[in-house]
């Protein structure tokens, strides 16, 4: 398998697992358990070790970076670059122009596992959520996604926040702003 594949196959994994973002208030044994799993994105993800608790609700931090970081964990991205670029679209968009070659400008041409990030046209040029492509655009112009601190359907067609499956559009007020595709200098050996 090519890095991309390996980055949705551990993905898919997630959404199969139907990890929900719990609310602050929800003290049940599963919304413990949720947490503990989004909480292994910041730290086996994009190692950041010093995050001990997700409380629930993003109360911390936007997690879509994070979730990415730990799929693409799974495709060899280098713990550098998973701890100081994946979990910002800011920082993403500084290390996609620090190499040119990673920014995906064709979004005809996205593969499995690039880095989709997208956004309003009254936000940042950069974007404001990470998702990652499941495969290229649709005819209609939309890029299938899965992505973690979204709304979105689970494994059983139920619509919540979480890991998720989406559709994001090419066009529009809120679409794909840039794409990322990591380069061979960027995987660990």
């Amino acid at each position: 398998m090519n890095p991309g594949e390996l980055v949705i196959e551990t993905a898919l994994k997630c959404w199969k697992e139907g990890i929900r973002d719990p609310k602050l208030t929800d003290l049940s044994q599963d919304a413990e358990a949720y947490r503990a799993r989004i909480l292994t994105f910041y730290q086996k993800g994009a190692g950041w070790t010093w995050v001990k608790r997700y409380h629930g609700d993003s109360a911390e931090q936007q997690w879509c970076g994070m979730f990415a970081a730990y799929c693409w964990k799974a495709g060899g991205l280098s713990e550098d670059a998973r701890k100081h670029y994946l979990p910002s679209t800011y920082r993403l968009r500084k290390w996609g122009v620090l190499e040119p070659g990673r920014q995906v400008k064709d979004y005809q041409k996205l593969h499995p596992g690039d880095i989709v990030v997208v956004g309003g046209d009254s936000g940042f040029s950069f974007g404001s959520h990470i998702t990652l492509a499941l495969g290229h655009p649709t005819k209609s112009g939309f890029v299938p996604t899965v992505e973690g601190n979204a709304t979105g359907l689970g494994p059983h067609g139920e619509k919540f926040e979480g890991v998720v499956k989406r559709r994001r559009a090419l066009t529009g007020s809120y679409r794909v702003r840039c794409a990322y595709r990591p380069l061979q200098m960027d995987l660990e050996e």
